[in-house]
């Protein structure tokens, strides 16, 4: 595939799971939750509009887990050698990730109750940053 195909094709696969990652956090706050327990049963299958809490709530941790370690992996393979080459736009990109992470991910547990989850993600969040704002322009340019 050429590379410019390749991106292309990449961001139009990060916007689809960008759309899914937000209708997935719908269900953590019953007000708008009715998209994601669409998701969670066409999960569960048959859709029948009931999957149970307790199935939905494994569900939930096996993507966000995967989700996590998928992230780190990134991180350890791509962004941290990439930050060694002195790509400070991978940097920023992984910024911006990690702020959209911590919006919808800390706003879906205040919605659902659970703001001591919210509270737990700030310093996930600055161990995360803080190495990421150290980051400068190497000497000279």
């Amino acid at each position: 595939m050429l590379l410019a195909t390749t991106a292309r094709t990449l961001r139009t696969v990060s916007i689809v799971y960008l759309v899914v990652g937000l209708i997935f956090a719908t269900a953590s706050w019953a007000p708008i939750d009715a998209p994601g327990r669409l998701m969670f049963d066409l999960i569960d299958w048959p859709v029948d509009g009931s999957p149970p809490l307790e199935r939905a709530a494994r569900v939930a941790a096996a993507v966000g887990g995967g989700l996590l370690v998928g992230f780190a992996a990134l991180c350890l393979l791509v962004v941290a050698p990439e930050i060694e080459r002195g790509n400070l736009r991978v940097v920023r990109g992984t910024i911006v990730a990690l702020l959209a992470w911590f919006v919808v991910d800390s706003a879906g547990s205040i919605g659902s109750g659970v703001w001591t989850n919210a509270l737990l993600n700030v310093p996930f969040l600055l161990f995360w940053l803080v190495p990421l704002w150290r980051v400068r322009k190497p000497d000279g340019e």
